[in-house]
């Protein structure tokens, strides 16, 4: 996205947001906005869908440990692994909860 169009966006975010405060929100949403603003509830289901997936692929395919007590998952260096561990914000070794209760 170029910097015009960022701008054109913070813009238009910011008037929503004026007339979402005043009552007004019909008045400066266009079509567009109004079919993206319909659509964050469905992409966020399918972000949170594929977020799940990734952690089943992940917690399948990685190196479950103990250490100090403690259950961990690890890539073992495989790059793919690696590459699922960084888009969940997961550090390797990623600590597992506690299921001992």
């Amino acid at each position: 996205m170029d910097e015009e169009a960022l701008t054109a966006l913070q813009q238009q975010s910011v008037d929503v947001l004026a007339a979402a405060v005043s009552g007004n929100l019909k008045t400066v949403l266009s079509p567009e906005a109004a079919a993206v603003l319909m659509a964050v509830p469905a992409l966020c289901d399918e972000v949170r869908g594929l977020r799940e997936a990734l952690e089943g692929v992940c917690s399948q395919f990685g190196h479950e440990f103990e250490q100090d007590g403690r259950r961990y998952l690890s890539t073992l260096a495989f790059r793919d692994l690696q590459a699922a561990f960084a888009v969940l914000g997961w550090d390797d070794p990623h600590p597992l909860p506690d299921h001992s209760s």
